[in-house]
């Protein structure tokens, strides 16, 4: 191989790793400018909501709260009511056997 070709050929080979890296390079600029855009249009998003929307969020949550605690109170008292339905199935099922025991037990003597 003449010195003139492998000189050719060397300088090609740096040509293309030249033109690797200038490509690798502008991919990461404009990842850094994505990237960059991204976190901007987030910040505004979050002012926004912060400004515009905050204070209805917050009366949202204390409605929300209130409506809880009134749900939380209905759901106690349907519980006790349900308990005491079947605690007194129960009771009145035992005075029930006991009464029907009682007169077996008066037909027996």
């Amino acid at each position: 191989m003449s010195r003139k070709r492998q000189f050719k050929l060397m300088t090609l080979s740096v040509l293309g790793n030249d033109r690797q890296r200038n490509l690798g390079l502008m991919n990461m600029c404009f990842n850094a400018m994505r990237f960059y855009k991204e976190r901007h249009k987030v910040k505004i998003n979050q002012s926004f909501i912060e400004s515009e929307l905050g204070p209805n969020i917050e009366q949202i949550e204390q409605v929300n709260a209130q409506l809880l605690a009134t749900l939380n109170a209905q759901y106690k008292v349907r519980l006790i009511r349900a308990l005491s339905k079947c605690m007194h199935k129960n009771i009145a099922s035992y005075f029930y056997r006991w009464r029907e025991y009682g007169q077996y037990r008066t037909v027996l003597l």
